[in-house]
């Protein structure tokens, strides 16, 4: 592990505020469900639901958030002696990958490539293979990290490739991460919550699950018709006993930081209720910001930022990955402020000089600002998915905390 940060090691400008580091506050819920579900449950986390706290809670918080030990991982041994590789995709798919990676002509081996996904949006591209090891080798450190206790937040914005599958590639992920690292945590925590806040829905990781409740995915993202994946749609609960352990929001263009959040914060305000994680991850896929390329949501940083701040008072293991985001300059923008939230520090606004300054024009900030888009989330629309979520997650046994 290379980088480690915490609030000590780091010069940049302290705030007091927990909820206040770089981000801006939100308004009230704007979801009458919403409303009703933060006003019948007390919220532990922080004070955004409850008008007042003691001083003592806020110290007490504030104590936790410079105690939190933050580290950005990255192990290329890791990536050399890992035998967990093979346990998840198909050796025979792995070997073709390997194969791959020095390959001179392109043109060769369509009929294979053809069969393990590596077309369309998954060509075939040089050193491939150690790319994806890399890229796997770091999640499976941040989760040794987290297991270990030398961290309670560990980052890997490489990661977050949660559209690919046991035997090919798909989605732009030639191998997922984010299953086998959820499947390693399961070896030491007993329930463990995945959540994906990508603009397309993981679809390859809530598979993995869906018949189990030792992982609950729980996925927030664009669903329209020929939208990519497909799947996530409100009634896609998981099977057998995994049955309602898949929670899914499906959601329409120019969604914004407000009301993102306030839903957000209504499920998974009920989904900590009901399961009682034991560790979190949670894909933080970019290409929801407004500025992105595929031109859908309308978030900003710190909208998705809010929604990793109110986790983060959970005080349990994090692993945060990357994912999606094809507006490079807003993306790192978007992991920069997630970084600074994890640690607990609040960033300067300006983009300090380097290499690739001029990316950041023509404000050189680190806030970016909605457009004026019209979102079609709509009450109506909205009424008819929380309500349904709610009531799935019902159906399950609330599980006790000291289990």
């Amino acid at each position: 592990m290379e980088v480690t940060a915490s609030r000590e090691t780091l010069k940049v400008d302290d705030c007091s505020d927990p909820n206040s580091r770089g981000i801006k506050r939100s308004a009230n819920l704007s979801i009458d469900v919403c409303q009703k579900q933060c006003k019948e449950e007390k919220d532990e986390t922080g004070p955004t639901c409850t008008k007042r706290q003691s001083s003592t809670s806020v110290n007490s918080q504030q104590n936790k958030l410079r105690l939190r030990k933050v580290a950005y991982v990255w192990n290329e041994e890791m990536g050399e002696v890992c035998d967990l590789l093979p346990r998840v995709p198909q050796r025979e798919y792995v070997d073709f990958l390997e194969f791959l990676n020095d390959e001179d002509d392109s043109e060769k081996e369509q009929e294979r490539k053809e069969e393990f996904g590596m077309n369309h949006d998954c060509p075939s591209v040089p050193r491939i293979f150690d790319v994806a090891k890399s890229v796997t080798a770091a999640s499976l450190r941040g989760v040794q990290a987290l297991v270990s206790n030398e961290c309670q937040v560990a980052i890997n914005w490489t990661g977050g490739w949660h559209h690919g599958r046991r035997d090919e590639a798909a989605g732009f992920c030639y191998m997922n991460d984010v299953v086998i690292s959820l499947l390693q945590l399961t070896q030491t925590y007993k329930r463990v919550l995945y959540i994906d806040l990508d603009l397309h829905h993981g679809d390859a990781v809530q598979d993995a699950f869906a018949h189990t409740p030792k992982v609950m995915t729980v996925s927030f993202h664009k669903h329209s018709p020929g939208f990519y994946p497909g799947s996530g749609n409100v009634d896609d609960v998981g099977h057998g006993r995994g049955r309602y352990y898949s929670v899914n929001l499906p959601l329409q263009d120019g969604m914004t930081d407000v009301l993102f959040f306030s839903l957000f914060k209504g499920v998974l305000m009920k989904v900590q209720k009901i399961y009682q994680p034991s560790v979190v991850v949670i894909q933080c896929g970019a290409d929801t910001l407004v500025g992105d390329h595929m031109n859908c949501f309308n978030l900003t940083p710190s909208g998705i930022a809010n929604c990793v701040n109110y986790i983060l008072h959970w005080n349990i293991p994090m692993l945060l990955l990357g994912g999606g985001g094809y507006n490079t300059p807003n993306t790192a923008r978007c992991w920069t402020l997630l970084t600074a939230v994890a640690v607990g520090v609040r960033l300067n606004s300006e983009i300090p000089d380097h290499e690739f300054f001029l990316d950041y024009g023509p404000d050189y900030q680190l806030e970016i600002s909605p457009s004026n888009r019209q979102n079609l989330n709509t009450k109506q629309y909205l009424s008819k998915i929380v309500p349904t979520i709610f009531n799935n997650l019902d159906q399950l046994k609330p599980v006790s905390k000291e289990k």
